[in-house]
């Protein structure tokens, strides 16, 4: 799914904003075709299956931290072991408390009745953590190897989401035309195998010695 489109994290998919969970359906929808008949039941059991993938992996995510936070924690004093790991975690904490500050004050700076989210990006945080942890064979202390290495000047593109549901708009619309089409095709052959049944049981009546397929 389209995690990268979300401005923040949620803890559950009932979290998301109406648009975000209308863009996701949307998106899903793109994939598949069926009847308009049966979209308020489709739309139901998408909804119940992502509630549940989405929930499997926040808790996949969890336990993975809960691993990673408890190898490195001393289970007597609850303090992290390695001297690296807890300058790193403090050093990026710091930096992205730093930054949420700055945020916060010029988003009063420029308008004191916004209410847009300081909170940092998913990608802006990533770009902290990597530039902040050291690296020892290619590898990131405390965290691996990356599948690939992504400059922070070059992040992936931003999509607005009203351009996101335009494009899904136009394909919607698309998709409902040849629809249309198909039904009306369908309703032709449908009259052209009457028809020819009722030629046939004319001939028959007409020619009832003959032989007909």
């Amino acid at each position: 799914m389209m995690y990268s489109n979300l401005s923040k994290g949620y803890p559950t998919f009932t979290h998301f904003p109406a648009e975000d969970q209308e863009m996701w359906f949307r998106q899903f929808a793109q994939e598949f075709t069926w009847n308009p008949d049966h979209m308020n039941f489709i739309r139901d059991v998408f909804v119940h299956k992502v509630i549940d993938n989405y929930g499997k992996q926040i808790y996949e995510w969890k336990q993975k931290w809960l691993i990673n936070q408890t190898a490195h924690t001393n289970k007597h004093t609850g303090e992290i072991n390695d001297g690296v790991v807890r300058d790193v975690l403090s050093l990026i904490e710091t930096q992205k408390e730093d930054e949420e500050t700055r945020l916060s004050q010029l988003q009063t700076d420029l308008d004191a009745t916004s209410t847009a989210s300081t909170n940092l990006s998913r990608i802006r945080i990533n770009e902290i953590v990597e530039s902040s942890v050291p690296k020892k064979k290619g590898r990131l202390v405390g965290l691996g190897r990356r599948a690939r290495s992504v400059p922070p000047s070059s992040p992936q593109p931003y999509v607005d989401p009203e351009v996101l549901m335009d494009q899904l708009k136009d394909k919607d619309d698309r998709i409902a035309a040849l629809e249309k089409k198909m039904v009306d095709q369908e309703a032709g052959w449908e009259a052209t195998r009457k028809q020819n049944e009722q030629m046939m049981e004319m001939m028959k009546r007409m020619y009832p010695n003959e032989q007909f397929p």
